[in-house]
């Protein structure tokens, strides 16, 4: 009888250490895929940065080369006016002293 009872105990007491060992390898298995997620995460999370400085970088160049033409064009423009208007003073001026030395 008592070898009975020895045997059930050390049967139960397998039972326990295999759920034991079960439960800390599915626990590891966890938490091997969960360190593997974010791995992948912190990956993407990288790339993604590098990709926005990427396009922020464009952007700012695009946004530099649209200045710089405005800029420019603005510049023509103005040089063109200021030419016209120094043209036109010019023609005044002549004009003036044509009437003065008619006179």
């Amino acid at each position: 009888m008592q070898e009975a009872i020895q045997e059930q105990e050390r049967q139960r007491q397998e039972m326990i250490n295999r759920i034991v060992r079960l439960r800390n390898e599915r626990k590891t298995v966890f938490q091997q895929e969960l360190d593997q997620q974010r791995r992948n995460q912190e990956r993407l999370l990288s790339q993604q940065r590098v990709n926005n400085e990427a396009n922020l970088s464009q952007q700012r160049q695009n946004l530099e080369s649209q200045i710089n033409a405005s800029a420019s064009s603005r510049e023509s423009i103005l040089r063109s006016q200021s030419q016209q208007q120094t043209q036109e003073w010019q023609t005044h001026i002549q004009q003036a002293e044509q009437r003065r030395g008619s006179l």
